[in-house]
């Protein structure tokens, strides 16, 4: 007993559509990007949320303030950071998704992202090799 054309192809559309749907994605994780979003006071139509973690970085002569700072956090919590900053450097946020900022020397850069999984969280500085702040992401 052999299948009707119609059958195969309805068994076999079905056997596609299965593997389609449990493949993976491209591989790994790549690292987020984000270019400063510039801070005016002006503007009404920039907010943040009112829920949302707000962080001050301080770039000065060398002296990186703060240091080893420890935070609490929410998963999918918006966090803001403000830097100023006498250099160039990247700020990396190693949580998943990873993020990695681009900083300039200047006033009032604003980096904003959220974690997705709950744990520990380093912020650091690449070039300065500080850490900035470890926040820690409840679900």
């Amino acid at each position: 007993m052999g299948l009707s054309p119609l059958r195969a192809a309805v068994i076999g559309c079905a056997a596609v559509a299965l593997v389609a749907g449990c493949g993976s994605s491209s591989g790994g994780t790549s690292p987020t990007t984000a270019e400063p979003v510039p801070s005016t006071n002006s503007s009404p139509s920039v907010s943040v949320q009112p829920d949302t973690l707000r962080m001050n970085l301080s770039i000065d002569g060398g002296t990186v303030e703060p240091t080893n700072q420890r935070l609490d956090a929410s998963v999918g919590q918006s966090i803001s950071m403000s830097i100023s900053s006498d250099i160039t450097d990247e700020l990396h946020v190693h949580s998943v998704p990873e993020h990695t900022f681009e900083i300039e020397p200047g006033e009032d850069q604003l980096f904003t992202f959220t974690v997705d999984v709950p744990g520990q969280v380093d912020i650091e500085l690449h070039h300065s090799d500080r850490t900035v702040a470890t926040l820690v992401v409840r679900p």
